[in-house]
């Protein structure tokens, strides 16, 4: 995935290895494509499926030009009601949104050196533990019947009459979200740059 000032590459997820952006806007024209890229100034939105996931990913970054180069990552949960296999998905409704970390960087490791770039950077982005992908907000079930009702109808609303907690067998919470925060100065001008890669994760089984 090639930015302005850097290339990264994404080593052990097989979607993206050895891809660039060009590679992969081929792949979003493709009728049932394996994931959706989207474009927008600084950042890179990549809509991906279920299954797929960018937690514990070796990559590497590629940048002679760059000095104080630093990864943070940080992933969002929604809300999501279930009826045994059909569900209702909140994501456009209250997100919790942890806070960024930095991703360590991997050492003493042989790593592919890019015929683009010399000195790669290789590091392994962050697992999340079960009570980290349950992180929610506290928030009113009347507030939440009445989102339902406006996401996904009366039938839904029915089906949760009686619900009193968010921990009800009926609601699941889930990473709808991983972020990649890319931070570092141009050797060249000083500039300080910015570039974010937002993973969008779908809910559901």
């Amino acid at each position: 995935m090639t930015f302005e000032d850097f290339q990264i590459q994404f080593h052990d997820y097989p979607f993206f290895e050895g891809e660039n952006l060009s590679k992969l806007e081929n792949e979003k024209e493709k009728s049932a494509p394996r994931f959706r890229v989207e474009e927008e100034g600084s950042a890179i939105t990549i809509f991906q499926e279920i299954g797929e996931s960018i937690e514990e990913k070796t990559i590497s970054i590629y940048g002679d030009n760059l000095i104080d180069l630093k990864i943070e990552q940080r992933y969002s949960t929604n809300l999501s009601i279930n009826d045994e296999g059909p569900h209702c998905d909140l994501k456009d409704w209250k997100t919790y949104s942890s806070e960024w970390k930095p991703i360590k960087e991997l050492v003493n490791e042989s790593i592919h050196i890019s015929f683009l770039f010399n000195n790669p950077k290789k590091l392994k982005t962050q697992k999340y533990n079960e009570e980290e992908r349950k992180k929610f907000h506290s928030v009113s079930i009347k507030e939440l019947k009445r989102e339902v009702y406006y996401e996904c109808g009366y039938d839904w609303l029915i089906r949760i009459k009686d619900l009193e907690s968010i921990n009800d067998y009926r609601c699941s919470i889930g990473i709808s979200g991983y972020f990649l925060r890319i931070t570092a100065k141009r050797k060249s001008d000083g500039k300080e740059i910015v570039h974010l890669i937002n993973i969008n994760s779908p809910l559901g089984c």
